[in-house]
């Protein structure tokens, strides 16, 4: 890697912590999940800087680890939160994955949807490369839903979203539009 490269990921991933809490304002707790208010206002509040510091980071490790789980596996991080899904091509990399997942300051939760097989074809991931964007699109075109809120990934026909609801019934809303695309085979919802 490019020293330059490096060291200027350092410094941003140094200058991004300082987004993640305002001066004087109280830890958050391990123990309570967050309010909907807090989860939102965190969104609002450099929470989108924080999650990018932490996927960074996490790709720099698992890069250091070994630079094909940047090809197996897949990452998303919504207020601090982490999924990983993707294909293993052994237990004792799935495990490494996730570890290092946990390591960088500020996250909360990691949510592991890694299975131990080998490489998906070329024509299942162009399958889900297609679901992916017809979900994105389905949920763009739905008046009243605030996309920044929602963050979807799609593996084997699986859809994965994370994000907040404001209300339970637009967290049902975004669940039936995703279950309505052609192609989708289930949907795991980490809607907080």
């Amino acid at each position: 890697m490019d020293m330059r490269l490096a060291c200027g990921s350092v410094i941003l991933g140094l200058l991004l912590t300082g987004c993640a809490s305002s001066p004087g304002a109280p830890a958050a707790s391990v123990t309570s999940p967050p309010t909907a208010a807090q989860t939102a206002a965190e969104r609002d509040m450099g929470g989108r800087a924080v999650d990018a510091r932490i996927q960074t980071d996490i790709n720099g490790l698992w890069m250091g680890y070994n630079p094909n789980l940047l090809r197996w596996l897949d990452l998303k991080v919504y207020n601090r939160r982490v999924l990983v899904l993707g294909r293993a091509p052994s237990e004792d990399i799935r495990a490494e994955a996730i570890r290092l997942a946990w390591k960088p300051a500020g996250v909360r939760e990691v949510i592991n949807e890694v299975t131990l097989s080998p490489s998906v074809g070329l024509a299942r991931s162009a399958q889900d490369k297609l679901i992916g964007s017809s979900v994105d699109t389905r949920l763009a075109l739905e008046k009243g839903l605030d996309l920044s809120n929602y963050t979807t990934r799609t593996l084997d026909g699986v859809v994965y979203v994370m994000g907040f609801a404001p209300t339970p019934q637009e967290k049902e809303k975004v669940l039936t539009i995703i279950r309505n695309v052609a192609g989708v085979k289930r949907v795991v919802s980490y809607i907080e």
